[in-house]
């Protein structure tokens, strides 16, 4: 059989029930009892017809009835299916279902339920009612109406009312939809209908009072096709009035703990009494920036408890912030004292040798009693601006500690400084900039030749030193002893060579004989107490053998 339609059923579980009649079935993959009947809807195909799916590619269907929802008269059955699947992967399953040969065609439209009967051990039937749901329409329309455009607190329901229509898939006529299941909201407020014969329902919704706008709307909640109707309602605010009680003034209260501004909130009802107001929104927010807000909802007392997580002494403003009450006037909880904050103090270099190795101490003070230990980052400044932790440690609070780090090779002139995290409830805190009190040198330039030279020649190792000042800027480094070292392509240590002194404008050189092919660098480790050592990059030397043909190059 034939249908036309734009509508999916939703699976909705039914009830397994007796069989009516052994019924041949044709070939299953497996038999089920009752119970484990599989589910089934309708999809609709080139955008008209209607057919029916069901979703257990274990079982084959018997046959598919089809009757209006609330009735027990089959106004269809489908007997014949087809198997169809779809592969999710190469090594997944196949999702498989089962399709009807035949589509489905209605005489009336409305809202329909499927009914399944597949083969049952035992070789019966089993079968379920309400195995699925479907609205057999084209192209529904909604409208919806409320008797009224205002609510209170007071006054939360109303009386909606509406009709539907849609396009009859066989006869292309619109009409109205009988039998429809349509879901009216109002706000956050529900309430399901059915339309009656003449596509027409009514029911009272009610809004909860707590959302923040009001509209009302309509949907169909069956089939492909779910339109939806809206008609703008709006709140009507009531007069309300907020007071703190207890301490609001002057607290004193543990670093990363909750502040607990107390107080309640009362409106006015429609016919003028003052009541407590339950469920509603009382705000506290920070004065200055950088503090926590937070916000507590009142009990059926209207009392409430609005407590920021407090990390800074401050003021909040505490008001009522709810859209159903016209919005109270503010007052102001004031914490003048955090404790468990913390300071790190005493910071500073102890020393920093030649070969960059620094070592600093400071002490972490914590204003409060704790038997936590203090959590402690070492870090220093990269070249793009970010602290960047070098070592990690934890130590005792309010005493002295004293580690070692490595600076920086790239940056060996980066201020440093100690770094305390906190803890969940205790502050962190952080040090003052320290500085390494060395400066960083650098080799430039070295060049080592010429090349190619032959063995037993005179070759050059030559380059210039730079030194740096405190702002960073380079400069040449005369009067400073450099060294020569040289390791064999054979070898594995590096052994000096000589050494020389710098220029007065940072220049150096020396000239060896070419003994074999190896590497040569230069280094700086003759310091004063300012600077850091430094090494230069490596340059190959390839040296050949003493022939004729070497010697004439």
């Amino acid at each position: 059989m034939t249908v036309i339609g734009a509508a999916v059923a939703l699976g909705i579980v039914g009830t397994a029930v007796a069989p009516e009649a052994a019924i041949a079935a044709p070939a299953a993959r497996a038999a089920v009892v009752a119970g484990a009947v599989p589910d089934a809807w309708v999809e609709v195909s080139n955008g008209t017809h209607f057919r029916v799916m069901v979703g257990d590619h274990n079982v084959a269907p018997t046959r598919v009835d089809v009757r209006p929802v609330g009735s027990d008269v089959v106004v269809a059955t489908l007997d014949k299916f087809w198997y169809e699947s779809d592969t999710v992967g190469s090594e997944e399953p196949d999702i498989g279902w089962y399709e009807a040969h035949d589509e489905l065609r209605l005489d009336g439209m409305g809202d329909y339920e499927l009914d399944v009967y597949v083969p049952s051990d035992g070789g019966g039937v089993a079968g379920r009612k309400g195995a699925g749901r479907f609205t057999y329409a084209l192209d529904p329309k909604l409208d919806v109406a409320s008797d009224q455009k205002q609510f209170s607190l007071d006054d939360l329901d109303a009386t909606a009312t509406g009709s539907v229509t849609a396009v009859h898939p066989r006869t292309g006529e619109r009409g109205p939809l009988a039998g429809a299941l349509v879901s009216v909201q109002l706000g956050w407020g529900r309430s399901d209908v059915v339309s009656d014969s003449e596509g027409k329902f009514t029911t009272l919704v009610a809004a909860q009072g707590k959302e923040s706008s009001l509209s009302l709307s309509a949907r169909l909640e069956e089939g492909v096709q779910t339109p939806s109707a809206a008609q703008p309602v709006r709140i009507r605010p009531q007069q309300a009035a907020l007071t703190l009680s207890g301490p609001s003034k002057g607290l004193i209260v543990r670093y990363g703990a909750e502040a607990s501004f107390r107080g309640a909130i009362t409106r006015v009802t429609d016919d003028g009494r003052t009541v407590a107001a339950a469920g509603r929104t009382a705000i506290a927010e920070p004065l200055k920036p950088g503090g926590l807000s937070a916000s507590s909802v009142s009990g059926a007392d209207g009392t409430f408890a609005v407590g920021p997580r407090v990390t800074a002494a401050g003021s909040w403003k505490v008001s009522g912030q709810d859209p159903w009450l016209i919005k109270t006037p503010a007052h102001t909880a004031t914490v003048v004292k955090v404790t468990h904050t913390t300071d790190v103090v005493e910071e500073k270099v102890l020393s920093t040798d030649r070969y960059r190795k620094m070592t600093i101490s400071g002490k972490i003070v914590v204003d409060g009693v704790t038997t936590q230990k203090a959590p402690v980052e070492i870090q220093a400044k990269a070249g793009d601006g970010r602290w960047v932790t070098q070592k990690t440690l934890t130590v005792d609070y309010n005493k002295t500690f004293t580690t070692t780090v490595e600076v920086f090779a790239e940056f060996p002139s980066s201020p440093w400084r100690i770094y305390n995290p906190g803890t969940q409830n205790i502050g962190p805190s952080t040090g003052a900039d320290l500085q390494p009190g060395r400066l960083q040198t650098r080799f430039e330039l070295v060049r080592v030749g010429p090349k190619p030279v032959c063995m037993g020649e005179t070759m050059f190792v030559a380059g210039t030193l730079k030194a740096y000042g405190p702002s960073g800027y380079s400069h040449n480094y005369p009067g400073r002893k450099v060294r020569y070292y040289f390791k064999p392509t054979v070898g594995t240590v590096w052994k000096e060579m000589g050494s020389s002194i710098t220029r007065a404008d940072g220049t150096f050189g020396a000239k060896f004989k070419a003994v074999s092919d190896g590497t040569w660098r230069v280094r700086h480790i003759d310091t004063d107490a300012q600077h850091f050592a430094s090494t230069s990059h490596t340059v190959y030397l390839d040296v050949r053998g003493g022939t004729a043909p070497c010697a004439a190059k």
